[in-house]
C-alpha cells in the first residue's frame, strides 16, 4: 500500500471541505478578454485626419528633431545666461534637476510645456519661464513635412560653484 505526504492530504481535505459541507459556492464570472488599447500619452492631441501629415498629431521621434536656436551648445549657454536660480537653490537646500516635457510645434514655438518631475515649485515655475522666454526652435520633419513633436528634457538647479 502506498502512503502519501499528510501535507498532501489536508490540502485535498480542505479542497474538498465546502462539497462535504454541503456549502454552496458562488460561481467565479468568466474574465472577458482586454479590449485593444492604443497607447498614447494623455496630453497628447488625438489625430483627426486620415493622412500622413495630420497637423494635430504629435510625434514622439521625427526623421528630423527639433533643436534649439544655434543647436543643444547654444541652448546650454542660453540656460546659464537667463536661469535665475531660486533662493533655495542658491543657499544649496535644494539642488537637482526639473524634468520638463513640451511640444515644438510647426511654427518652431513651445507649447504644452509641463512639469513631468519637479524638485520644488519655485524651481518648476523658473524652468517653464526660461523655456516660454526662448525663441523659436526649428522645427521637426517627418517625411518631408514639418511636424510637432514632444520633447523632454532636464534643466539642472544647482548653486554656482566659487572659487
Amino acid at each position: 500500500m502506498r502512503r502519501y505526504p499528510s501535507a498532501w492530504l489536508l490540502t485535498a481535505a480542505l479542497g474538498l471541505l465546502p462539497f462535504l459541507a454541503g456549502a454552496q459556492t458562488k460561481p467565479t464570472p468568466a474574465k472577458k478578454a482586454p479590449a485593444a488599447v492604443q497607447l498614447r500619452p494623455a496630453d497628447t492631441p488625438v489625430p483627426t485626419g486620415n493622412g500622413p501629415h495630420d497637423s494635430t498629431r504629435v510625434y514622439d521621434f521625427a526623421e528630423q528633431m527639433p533643436l534649439p536656436p544655434g543647436g543643444l551648445a547654444a541652448f546650454e549657454a542660453y540656460l546659464a545666461q537667463h536661469l535665475r536660480l531660486p533662493a533655495e537653490v542658491q543657499s544649496g537646500a535644494v539642488t537637482g534637476k526639473v524634468f520638463v516635457r513640451f511640444v515644438v510645434m510647426p511654427s518652431g514655438r513651445l507649447a504644452d510645456l509641463r512639469v513631468t518631475r519637479s524638485l520644488s515649485p519655485a524651481a518648476d515655475a523658473e524652468a517653464l519661464r526660461v523655456l516660454r522666454d526662448m525663441p523659436r526652435w526649428s522645427p521637426a520633419k517627418q517625411n518631408g513635412a514639418v511636424a510637432s513633436v514632444a520633447y523632454s528634457l532636464p534643466i539642472n538647479f544647482a548653486p554656482a560653484k566659487t572659487k
